[in-house]
């Protein structure tokens, strides 16, 4: 199979040809690599490209004796940056001055086991906060029109996708992070419910936010010590109802109603 080949299927497609050792793995790596080098968009895209690394991963692959039962045999995948991966650095953090991360996160050691290659990690915005990606160093545009957003925070992963660098890329959601980019780049952004994907390391974006709900309430009011009467709070229900349409100020023959439910497990 050409090069451009690998580059055009799917996941699924590639991991069953590397199960049944019909493709070497190194050659679908290799493809994808040369797809990202030959790009401009992939700059912004990704924060950075793992090449060796990579190579070595799929090499490693054909004497894995268990490579006719890995789920992702093979497949190239891009990981958002905040999912630990040992030797590279956290998010936003300068290669030159910060401390590497010494392990993987629970998702990208999972990915491992499942015979993905790590094909490098793609850009967030700062703090993961806003819902287009862009920072000092890059803006991630839309593959599709680039004179508007990939969308955020998952952009990075989702412009990986939507160019064609690899079929599949990791991503983090707490108020829409993959829904959105997914949406705004015409892809299938899955993002489980809090707590369905079970993890050691939430603080590493693994657990899916399994404590977002105290994040969401710092955002919501002012910053300062935490009394009796907010962690009452916590464990409440607040409803956000509409009568009108936005900006419009028309009517609706049905309510709108937002909820937000403030606990520190679901």
């Amino acid at each position: 199979m050409p090069a451009e080949g690998h580059i055009a299927s799917t996941a699924a497609d590639l991991a069953s040809q590397v199960r049944a050792r019909r493709v070497d793995p190194v050659a679908i790596t290799s493809a994808a690599l040369a797809r990202i080098a030959g790009d401009s968009r992939a700059l912004a895209a990704f924060r950075r490209v793992r090449r060796d690394e990579a190579l070595a991963e799929a090499a490693a692959l054909a004497d894995r004796s268990d490579l006719g039962e890995l789920a992702l045999a093979g497949v190239p995948i891009a990981v958002k940056e905040v999912a630990a991966i040992a030797g590279e650095c956290p998010a936003g953090e300068s290669p030159s001055t910060a401390e590497p991360f010494a392990v993987d996160s629970d998702v990208v050691q999972r990915l491992r086991a499942a015979g993905a290659v790590l094909i490098g990690t793609t850009r967030t915005p700062q703090n993961c906060q806003f819902p287009m990606t862009d920072d000092a160093d890059a803006i991630v545009a839309n593959p599709w029109a680039p004179t508007y957003s990939a969308g955020g925070s998952s952009g990075g992963s989702a412009a990986a996708v939507a160019a064609g660098f690899v079929p599949l890329a990791h991503g983090t959601d707490a108020f829409g992070s993959i829904r959105m980019p997914a949406a705004m780049c015409g892809l299938v952004g899955i993002s489980p419910g809090t707590g369905t994907v079970a993890a050691a390391d939430a603080w590493q974006y693994s657990g899916l936010y399994r404590r977002i709900p105290r994040t969401c309430n710092s955002i919501t009011r002012i910053p300062g010590p935490e009394t009796a009467e907010d962690q009452k709070r916590q464990y409440r229900l607040r409803a956000a109802i509409r009568r009108s349409l936005p900006g419009s100020g028309s009517p609706m023959s049905a309510l709108l109603v937002g909820l937000s439910a403030f606990s520190d497990e679901f």
